[in-house]
């Protein structure tokens, strides 16, 4: 009897670690949408959506969202609770592991390519000036650390700390190619006003 209360108690933690973030978020939206409905119809805010992402400004920020939302469902609220988040602490470093090839250290890179770049065309560099420099690093590399914090505290999934270079080196590509990319265009368009 003892055991099945056990295990039903750690099913149930593991589910609402595993559930409860994203639980606490969707009803913080639907909250806010609920207020919204209370003050004009669903019809009028739908049509002001529509309207709002006909604009180059919102299509922006709604790509930017997604992407945020994508990497958290990725990295926390799909993972499963962990009784032991220090296991691996060292992660994997080598392309090949276990005679097959290692697919997560690509996915630790390509994951946080685009955060550069769309934090960069929504205009939210501006507020980090004092690391122009670093931003590139700076950037992937606390959130990736703040990602891997989070699963260590509440043992979702495993910490390690190779899924912080690669995620902070996926960032740093991101913005090279980014940087390189907007100054090639820059180029371009004062060629074609001379």
């Amino acid at each position: 009897m003892f055991t099945l209360i056990s295990q039903i108690l750690k099913d149930f933690l593991a589910m609402f670690y595993q559930y409860g973030a994203i639980t606490i978020i969707c009803a913080l939206l639907i909250i806010i949408v609920w207020k919204e409905v209370e003050n004009t119809s669903l019809k009028i805010i739908w049509q002001n959506l529509i309207q709002q992402l006909k604009e180059k400004k919102w299509q922006k920020r709604f790509v930017l969202v997604v992407y945020i939302v994508f990497i958290l469902q990725c990295t926390i609220f799909n993972r499963d609770f962990n009784t032991n988040p220090l296991e691996n602490v060292l992660g994997s470093w080598w392309i090949i592991k276990d005679s097959s090839i290692n697919y997560e250290l690509f996915e630790d890179i390509l994951i946080f390519m685009p955060l550069y770049p769309l934090l960069a065309i929504n205009g939210l560099l501006k507020t980090i000036n004092k690391l122009e420099k670093y931003k590139g690093i700076y950037i992937p590399l606390c959130l990736s650390l703040s990602i891997e914090l989070i699963q260590l505290f509440f043992r979702i999934d495993s910490f390690q700390l190779s899924t912080i270079v690669f995620n902070t080196l996926g960032g740093f590509v991101g913005a090279l190619i980014y940087d390189y990319l907007k100054i090639v265009l820059n180029n371009k368009e004062r060629i074609g006003n001379d």
